[in-house]
């Protein structure tokens, strides 16, 4: 308890009011301001950080209808790879649920419609995507949603679940008029060409992915689209590499996180090229469900 000061006659002494300076006004609308922003962006990220949960589940739709292998030892490998980065409380559950799944309406070729079962999982997700989004769209009008755009990185993780689901259907890429039109409440939050660039950048790492999986599990790369005319069908492979020439070819932009973004991609077509050479030139050696050695990609920097 703090003491009170009294005068001689034991009263209490009254503390004159500092005076108020010309600034003082001012200096309190900036510290409104200010615990205004930091309230905004807590609850911006907390709805980021759910936003993303929803969309790295969407993953688990497509992969849980995956053919589960009988091997013991090869399920969880597999299961360990697609959910490479995640935490590890997250990514122990999500194995589980893939190892326990039965192997029915499995995704199994491209350019096919989704099934039911699938269709309607996503549908969840999506619904729950919107009701978070639609609460915090009052927090991104006008300037604020290029103030907070770091914050909202999770919109980059809906278009990558969402452009992989329409690649899986229609084996083509999403434009971004399409995926302005799936993201939900995307009329409150609003899709920029910055989130729709990005979550197409980190399609190529799901789509390695998934090329490593269906891989062991079929013997083959996965394709069905029209080719070049010469009678050949498109396959995962020519469908990265020909958009990651479109990528090569844009003006760069001398941002630490594009620059990131085009390394990760180059390493994702790395990968599934040598996965189909592995398959053209070693087919015959290997082993049914061979999964190949990522581990070898990271010391191996090309040529000299």
């Amino acid at each position: 308890m703090s003491a009170v000061k009294r005068d001689y006659n034991g009263r209490a002494k009254i503390a004159a009011e500092a005076p108020r300076g010309r600034f003082h006004d001012m200096f309190e609308g900036f510290r409104d301001e200010l615990d205004q922003h930091h309230d905004r962006r807590e609850r911006l990220v907390k709805v980021s950080r759910d936003v993303t949960a929803q969309s790295k589940k969407m993953y688990v739709v497509f992969y849980s209808y995956l053919q589960v292998m009988s091997s013991s030892l090869l399920t969880p490998l597999l299961a360990s790879l697609l959910y490479k980065g995640t935490q590890p409380a997250t990514r122990d559950s999500l194995i589980c649920r893939t190892i326990l799944t039965k192997p029915r309406n499995r995704v199994k070729e491209l350019n096919k419609e989704l099934s039911s079962n699938i269709q309607k999982d996503m549908d969840t997700r999506l619904a729950e995507i919107a009701t978070l989004l639609s609460s915090v769209a009052p927090d991104l009008q006008s300037i604020n949603r290029y103030r907070y755009q770091s914050t909202m990185r999770c919109l980059e993780e809906l278009v990558e679940a969402l452009s992989f689901a329409h690649y899986l259907r229609r084996q083509t890429l999403i434009t971004l008029s399409e995926a302005q039109a799936a993201v939900p409440a995307a009329e409150a939050v609003g899709l920029t060409e910055y989130d729709y660039m990005y979550g197409v950048f980190d399609l190529f790492g799901e789509l390695m992915r998934f090329a490593t999986v269906t891989t062991a599990q079929t013997g083959r790369l996965l394709g069905g689209g029209d080719g070049d005319g010469d009678g050949h069908s498109r396959t995962l492979l020519s469908d990265m590499q020909e958009l990651g020439c479109a990528f090569e070819m844009m003006r760069d932009v001398p941002t630490r996180d594009y620059r990131q973004k085009v390394e990760a991609m180059r390493q994702s077509v790395k990968k599934v090229e040598k996965l189909g050479y592995g398959l053209v030139v070693r087919g015959s050696e290997r082993p049914k469900g061979w999964v190949p050695d990522m581990k070898e990609d990271a010391a191996d920097h090309g040529s000299p």
